[in-house]
C-alpha cells in the first residue's frame, strides 16, 4: 500500500462534505488494500 496515498483517501474522506465523496474515497481505500493483498498472495506462490 502506498502510505501516502492511502492517507490522501482517508483524509479526503473524512472530509468529504456528502456522502458520495465519502463512498468514493472510502473504495479507493479499500482499493489500495486489495491491490496489497493481491501482491503479497502472489509473492508467496
Amino acid at each position: 500500500m502506498n502510505p501516502d496515498r492511502a492517507e490522501e483517501y482517508f483524509c479526503r474522506g473524512c472530509q468529504g462534505e456528502n456522502t458520495e465523496d465519502i463512498e468514493f474515497y472510502d473504495e479507493q481505500l479499500q482499493a489500495e488494500k486489495v491491490e496489497v493483498l493481491n501482491i503479497r498472495f502472489e509473492v508467496k506462490n
